[in-house]
C-alpha cells in the first residue's frame, strides 16, 4: 500500500496519498469520505482518522490533532482491557460453579 499522509484543515481530516485502487479502498473502508469538488478524502471523525494511521504514518499538525490520536487509541485500549477483565471474571465464575480450580493462576491488576 502506499504511504497514506493524514493532516489535519481546521475540523476535518484529510487523507493525501499517491492513487491507487488498493490505497483508495482502504482509505473508504475506514470511513473517508470522497469530496469531488477538493478531490481529496476527508472525515470529521478523529477516530476514523486514527484507523488509517494504524497502517500509515500520520504527519501531526497540531497539539490538538497529536491529541485527538491519543484520545482515540486510548478509548480503544480501555476497551481492550475492559474486554480482558469481563473475561477473566466470566472463566473465575464458570470455574467456580465447576468447583474447579484454575489451571493457571489468574492475577489481578489494579483498575
Amino acid at each position: 500500500m502506499s504511504n497514506i499522509e493524514v493532516i489535519q484543515d481546521g475540523d476535518e481530516w484529510i487523507a493525501k496519498f499517491k492513487f491507487n485502487v488498493v490505497t483508495k479502498d482502504r482509505v473508504k473502508e475506514a470511513g473517508f469520505k470522497w469530496d469531488p469538488k477538493r478531490k481529496c478524502w476527508w472525515t470529521k471523525d478523529a477516530e476514523t482518522a486514527a484507523k488509517i494511521t494504524e497502517v500509515a504514518r500520520l504527519q501531526p499538525t497540531s497539539a490538538e490533532q497529536r491529541q485527538a490520536v491519543v484520545n482515540a487509541n486510548t478509548e480503544k485500549l480501555d476497551q481492550i482491557l475492559s474486554n480482558q477483565v469481563a473475561i477473566r471474571t466470566m472463566l473465575e465464575r464458570l470455574l467456580e460453579e465447576a468447583g474447579e480450580e484454575p489451571p493457571f493462576e489468574i492475577t489481578r491488576k489494579a483498575a
